[in-house]
This record gives C-alpha cells, structure tokens and sequence, in this order.
C-alpha cells in the first residue's frame, strides 16, 4: 500500500511537472485573456520578460531533480506531452497577427516598440525555442512544423545550420555560434548573422547533392517566410512590412544572444589528426531554474541537450559537474547586454573550471 501511494504521488507529480508546460504559452496569451483593453499595454510582456520573470526565478530557485527510469517510461508514454510543443503552431501564428494588429492601432512611437518587442519575444520563445526542440524530433511532422515555425520569424536558415552545423562542431573554433571568450555580444551578432546563413546555404547545397536533388531545403524555408510577409501586405498593407521585419529581428537577435550565453568561452579538447574530443554535458551552460526553464521547455538543461540532442524536453536531465549560469537565461541576457558585467561574471567562473 505504502509503494502504491508513493507510486501515486510521483504520478501526480510527474502530472503537475508536464502540465506546467503549458506556462510557455500562457506567458504570452494570459494577458489576452484576462485584460479587456490588453491592446493599451504594449509593454507588459516586455516588463515581464525581463524584469518580473528575472525577480521570480531568483525567488523560486532552482529545480534539480532527474525522473528516475521507471517515471521516463511514463513519460515516454503520455502522447499529449510529446505533442503539447506542436500547438505553438496556431499560437504563435495567431498571436502574431493580433500585435500586428495592435501595432498597426498604436499611435506612439514608443507603443509602436513595445508591440514590436512583445511579438519578437514571442516569436523568440513561441516560433524558434518551440521550433528548436521539434526540429531535434525524429517524426517528419514535427520536423516540418519545427521549420514551419522558424520560417515565421524569417530564420529557417538555423534549422539547417543548428542540426547538421552547430551540434556537430559546438564548443569548437569552427562554430560560429560558440563565442570564445572575451568576445561581447554585439560582435557575436555580426558574426552569427553573417556567418550563419551562408554555413546554412552550404550544408544545404552538400545535403542536396549527396541526396540527388536540384533544390536544397532552404529555397523552401525562404519561400514560406517570403509568403507570410506577402500575406501581411496584402491582408494589411504595406506599412506592417515594417513591423513584420523589424519584429523577426527581435526574435533572431534574441535567439543568437542565448547562443552566446549557452556556450560562452567553452571549448572541447582537440586530439591527434585535429579531432575534437565528445560531445558531453561539460561543453554547454547549464541552469536549472524553475520558472524559466518552464517558459522555455527546460532549453536551459543545455548540458544534457548537448550530450543527447534527440532527448525530449521533459526527460532532460541536470548535472552538478555541467557548468552552471549563476541565474536562468532571462537575467544572463540582461547581463550579457552588459560586457564589462558579464566579463566580470562569466570569465571568473570560465577560468574556475580550468583550474586544477
């Protein structure tokens, strides 16, 4: 009886764990549902995003715990979980056609921004962060809603480049989305919007060779991303351009800027004949903190993606021996927007685990 209701109580709170994950969506869409006049507050999900989720993650604090075998096949088993990322397809697109709209309504300069802004977030979370973990699933579908889901936000140049350039090449010199360290994270953009689409177009040409066709996956990524602008102007005129633009900037640059933060000044040991020591859960930044682990589908158990990339969401494991971010992403971004305070930090902590 006593195994029984141990048994029920780790179901429940592996229940309570899964279901948390709807927080990703609701980050964005309470707002929506509990404010008539949501359209007059343009800039609560920036406030949210950066300074109300930063304040609550340190409060809230770290969330350690790996399911052990037995709870993995359950999870395993629940078919929901595995397709709950698969809803930021009609989420994120509806979404962002309402602060199009809102956009469009706005007035100000400064609420023009602060629409801008909020659906860049969105889109950072929603479309790419979303979009990351299916493009790492094996089923077609969910590969497909993945690129479907960066090309909304005009990137689907890093489904190409993340799966068959950064994870093979990551904490490596060849990876331009691995920062060396002493480099800030406005060169780190320069470098990852130059570098990244023409490694993507590379692979893509390689790719397409080796499997005997003409066109390569990234004409169709553009294309669908050509479409949806299209769509804007048509549906709305030719003044969303600009927001539609401005707003899939957003959403790169904050992608790119965690690159950096994941991987900031970690390096693999090279061997004989220039190759690289394993991929392992000691190349990538790590944070378990709960709330923002929860909004971004545990993205920041970067350590153990690393080390297994086909590992879904909720199996994704902490290691104490991965190096750790003193706060979750949200803070890091703030800080890294700050070189001489994340020098100050992150150098410290690079250089202690180099010591001997």
């Amino acid at each position: 009886m006593s195994t029984q209701r141990v048994s029920l109580v780790r179901r429940f709170a592996m229940l309570a764990y899964s279901l948390s994950f709807l927080g990703s969506f609701l980050f964005f869409w309470w707002p929506l549902l509990v404010f008539d006049h949501f359209y007059d507050m343009p800039w609560l999900i920036p406030f949210n995003t950066f300074i109300a989720l930063p304040l609550l993650d340190a409060v809230l604090g770290e969330y350690r715990y790996n399911w052990c075998v037995e709870e993995h096949k359950w999870l395993k088993q629940q078919r929901w979980l595995r397709a709950l990322p698969l809803l930021a397809v009609p989420l994120f697109f509806v979404y962002q056609w309402l602060m199009a709209g809102y956009f469009l309504q706005a007035e100000a300069w400064y609420q023009k921004v602060g629409w801008v802004l909020t659906a860049g977030i969105a889109g950072g979370v929603m479309a790419i962060n979303i979009g990351h973990e299916l493009i790492h699933r094996r089923s077609k579908l969910e590969q497909r809603a993945g690129g479907l889901l960066l090309a909304s936000v005009a990137y689907g140049s890093f489904k190409v480049e993340h799966i068959y350039g950064h994870h093979t090449w990551v904490a490596t010199p060849k990876d331009m989305t691995t920062a060396p360290k002493g480099m800030t994270v406005y060169r780190f953009w320069w470098r990852a919007l130059t570098h990244t689409p023409v490694k993507a177009a590379q692979i893509a040409r390689e790719r397409a060779h080796k499997q005997g066709r003409k066109v390569h996956e990234l004409w169709l990524l553009y294309g669908i991303s050509a479409v949806c602008l299209v769509a804007y102007i048509v549906a709305l005129g030719v003044q969303v351009a600009g927001f539609w633009i401005a707003h899939c900037l957003v959403a790169i640059l904050l992608l790119e800027t965690v690159n950096y933060i994941e991987h900031y000044g970690l390096l693999r040991q090279q061997k004989d004949a220039g190759k690289y020591e394993p991929i392992t859960h000691h190349h990538s930044w790590n944070s378990s903190r709960l709330l923002t682990n929860i909004v971004l589908f545990n993205l920041q158990r970067h350590s153990d993606h690393h080390a297994f990339a086909s590992r879904n969401y909720p199996m994704l494991r902490h290691f104490d021996d991965s190096p750790q971010m003193p706060q979750g992403y949200a803070t890091m971004i703030l800080m890294s927007l700050l070189p001489t305070l994340w020098f100050n930090v992150m150098n410290r902590r690079l250089d202690s685990l180099s010591a001997p």
